[in-house]
């Protein structure tokens, strides 16, 4: 299909998809209730803002169309991304340390305290309300049928490639909790997770579920999933227990929140980082690799995952730029960077020996012999201004 036609197919679709249960449904009830009484919410326009109020401007609508549809970025793997079948036996036994499971893009399992905790599942092969746009690079590691019992799952926000209808629904039935940014809950609702299965949390507040902490923390983006946009709240999350802190930017730009959080709750032993997606139309909702080193930096943070890419084209880099870009920007630091292979299995207590699995670029050998020169780590965001001038595209 040419993409004139793909566009055209995009118009026509978002209309007749807009009744349909993949849009979800509106925040209603003691949801909305809740809602309007958060500092978060504009009350005057109805709907939830950021602080910055630059974060929604974006870069000229035909630029943005000419740059997804017309670059000649390698966007989609030629081959399937290397893979290993999670060892699952080793992920649910019982441990002091976490473990994690990285299932692509920003889906993701943690063991902590005694807990299978599901981060933003989607295993649907799109990600997006028609099937044209956004399709998987290649089918999930794991099925319905081979995921452990899920606990938990924690939702950052309501767009597509975070809150798959397909997944949420495999999972009515069953006692799995829910814990979301305010109104998120109303989309679960509609799609048969009953309601007292379901906890919707504001910045800064905590639910406690079997000795596990879920803190709701802030971010820098957006929300939606029809026309109207930002009727729910989108968010970060440090998920804790008495015996480590990990992090969830969930989708951001760089912002002071990282600084406020690893005031606030920090250090973290580890954080999954966005560090995908980023360009330069819409430089304040998604971060750059560099800038998500910076966060790590502020959330003081041991380690850090990156996530929020290698399942999806929904941007105009490389597929494998953020993650090659991240490694990069970390040399000469004290983080460590985890880059594990689809399904790999994690365990904070021995964790493995990473190896470069994406393609080598030619900027790899540029930025390694920079790096040689210049060992000192940066100390705030601005040290990144050159880079991110150059690089966020």
């Amino acid at each position: 299909m040419s993409k004139i036609k793909k566009i055209s197919a995009l118009c026509f679709g978002v209309q007749v998809l807009s009744a349909c249960s993949i849009f979800g449904s509106r925040p209603k009830g003691e949801s909305l209730n809740k809602m309007k009484d958060s500092p978060q919410f504009d009350g005057e326009k109805g709907v939830f803002a950021n602080k910055n109020s630059e974060t929604m401007k974006m870069g000229p609508f035909f630029a943005m169309l000419q740059d997804y549809y017309f670059g000649e970025q390698e966007r989609v793997p030629k081959s399937p991304l290397p893979e290993v079948q999670p060892n699952l036996e080793e992920f649910s036994k019982p441990a002091k340390e976490a473990k994690f499971i990285w299932l692509g893009h920003s889906s993701f399992l943690i063991r902590l305290g005694g807990q299978t905790i599901l981060v933003d599942p989607v295993f649907s092969e799109y990600a997006s309300p028609i099937p044209l746009f956004a399709k998987r690079f290649q089918a999930p590691v794991l099925s319905f049928n081979n995921l452990p019992p899920v606990d938990v799952i924690v939702i950052s926000h309501d767009h597509y490639d975070h809150l798959d209808m397909n997944t949420i629904k495999h999972f009515r039935g069953l006692d799995t909790q829910f814990v979301t940014p305010l109104g998120v809950g109303s989309h679960l609702s509609s799609w048969g997770i009953a309601e007292k299965l379901i906890t919707e949390l504001d910045w800064w507040d905590t639910t406690s579920i079997s000795g596990v902490d879920y803190t709701c923390t802030p971010a820098q983006h957006f929300s939606g999933r029809g026309l109207k946009r930002n009727e729910t709240l989108w968010a970060s999350w440090a998920i804790t227990n008495q015996d480590q802190k990990i992090f969830y930017s969930g989708d951001s730009g760089y912002s002071e929140h990282y600084k406020q959080i690893g005031e606030r709750i920090g250090p973290f032993e580890l954080a999954f980082l966005e560090n995908g997606q980023y360009n330069k139309n819409w430089p304040h909702v998604h971060q750059t690799p560099e800038e998500a080193i910076q966060a790590s930096v502020d959330l003081r943070v041991k380690a850090v995952v990156p996530v929020h890419w290698g399942m999806f084209e929904l941007s105009s880099h490389d597929w494998f730029e953020p993650v090659d870009r991240m490694v990069n920007a970390a040399r000469g630091s004290d983080i460590k960077v985890y880059t594990p292979r689809i399904g790999e299995l994690v365990d904070l207590k021995e964790p493995p020996m990473f190896a470069q699995w994406w393609p080598e670029t030619p900027k790899d050998k540029e930025i390694e012999k920079k790096s040689t020169k210049n060992e000192q780590r940066p100390s705030s965001i601005k040290s990144f201004a050159l880079k991110k001038k150059e690089g966020n595209q």
